[in-house]
């Protein structure tokens, strides 16, 4: 079974290219997801809609306060390469996105960004369009 891991912004608002890249995954991939409003939301609602298997990573604000976020994405990161997860999929985002990203990558992830209109650059294509 492939996993992948996907980070964006609490904004993101832009569901039909995530519910595209959803509908594209290949057969039996699960997606390792946070559990916030935006892209994570936008993904999990698409994963429910195609049947497509997630795994929701919570932050817990309560006892880890500012560095929920951090801890929870780092966690979500090291649960999906666990599971076989070779790419990080990242949408528009902020600061927390970024960190996301970084995690990903120093682990050896296959970094794709989403511009949210469809197009898709690789990270070990230097920019090249996917």
């Amino acid at each position: 079974m492939r996993a992948v891991v996907v980070t964006g912004g609490r904004e993101y608002d832009r569901a039909e290219g995530v519910r595209a890249w959803v509908m594209r995954l290949p057969h039996r991939c699960v997606v390792h997801v946070g559990c916030a409003r935006g892209l994570d939301r936008l993904v999990r609602r698409a994963c429910e809609d195609y049947g497509v298997p997630y795994v929701r990573h919570v932050a817990d604000w309560e006892c880890h306060g500012r560095s929920a976020g951090v801890r929870r994405d780092r966690r979500m990161v090291l649960a999906a390469v666990a599971a076989g997860a070779k790419e990080l999929h990242v949408w528009p985002g902020g600061r927390g996105t970024r960190d996301c990203e970084a995690q990903g990558a120093r682990l050896g992830l296959r970094v794709v960004y989403h511009d949210g209109a469809g197009v898709r650059r690789d990270s070990r294509a230097q920019g090249a369009l996917l």
